[in-house]
């Protein structure tokens, strides 16, 4: 498991919880659109793993026909989870707004979201953007001893999950998962200045990308919400290597050499790829692509 980009997206759900929440707050006046959300997100783990993740970012020109906002591959030794994601924000006043008429077709974006996922054999999933006050299942934990709590801003479920008369982030909230967990699936907690020794029974203890900010991955001593009857999605485990556990196939192939490639910029192959992906990808109207690299290589390591 690569705890470095699980560390980042535990920093980015507490960041984007936090941010929302203040720009919904009396006398802020600033709009933190699902637009804005996705870039900086997508930007900011691209800024800070450069060698493990990709980003094909360019103009978008209309909304996208398949009713997705971006498309995310984590390619693992054994096996690559494809995805086309889908962002919504809770609005102010905890209203969730699936139903969206796509103007160019006249077709529900949900619609278009799980025909385009299925026609290319992807996992359709949503990506809700949420504040503290606005989740009741998916709260902060209390933190252990020499540990800060986070917050879960983003939240993955499967589109099948999400029906589009949903209208509150309660109606779905136990059929999401924390989006850190693909990588790391349980809690985590940051740990305060100056810890080293975790003080829970069984931490696992890691290192934050760049900031190396101590992080200890809780599993035991703790009660922890059932994930419900939502999406159970593979691990990076799953994707390097035969495991036991069931986890949902949807969106999930052998890797390829086109998976390899999309990892490898720098090679001829990696270039065709690259090519290939943007006309692709315009064609859709998609205009981002996010690529990780779960492989766990050491050369790959930003702390070397």
């Amino acid at each position: 498991m690569n705890f470095d980009i699980a560390a980042t997206f535990v920093e980015l759900g507490d960041a984007t919880s936090r941010n929302l929440a203040f720009s919904q707050g009396k006398g802020v006046g600033v709009s933190f659109g699902e637009e804005t959300i996705t870039e900086t997100n997508l930007l900011e783990i691209r800024r800070r793993h450069p060698k493990l993740v990709h980003l094909h970012a360019f103009s978008k020109h209309a909304e996208a026909q398949n009713g997705a906002d971006w498309e995310w591959h984590i390619v693992g030794h054994r096996r690559t989870l494809k995805m086309r994601v889908q962002a919504k924000r809770v609005q102010r006043n905890k209203v969730l707004k699936i139903a969206h008429k796509v103007k160019s077709s006249g077709k529900q974006q949900r619609d278009l979201l799980m025909a385009g996922a299925a026609a290319t054999r992807m996992k359709p999933v949503y990506c809700i953007y949420c504040t503290e006050r606005q989740r009741e299942f998916w709260t902060q934990f209390k933190a252990l001893p020499g540990f800060g709590a986070f917050e879960t801003g983003c939240l993955l479920a499967g589109a099948e999950n999400v029906p589009q008369d949903t209208k509150r982030l309660v109606e779905i909230e136990k059929k999401c998962w924390p989006w850190h967990y693909l990588f790391v699936p349980g809690v985590v907690m940051p740990a305060e200045a100056g810890h080293v020794e975790a003080d829970a029974e069984d931490p696992a203890e890691f290192a934050g990308p760049r900031q190396m900010r101590s992080y200890g991955l809780v599993t035991e001593g703790m009660e922890e919400p059932a994930g419900g009857s939502g999406w159970i999605a593979p691990t990076v485990d799953d994707l390097n290597e035969d495991t036991d556990r069931e986890f949902d196939r949807v969106g999930v192939a052998e890797t390829t050499e086109e998976d390899r490639a999309r990892l490898e910029r720098d090679t001829q192959a990696g270039r065709e790829m690259a090519r290939w992906d943007e006309e692709r990808l315009r064609e859709l109207r998609l205009s981002r692509m996010l690529v990780v690299d779960v492989r766990g290589d050491p050369e790959s390591d930003e702390r070397d």
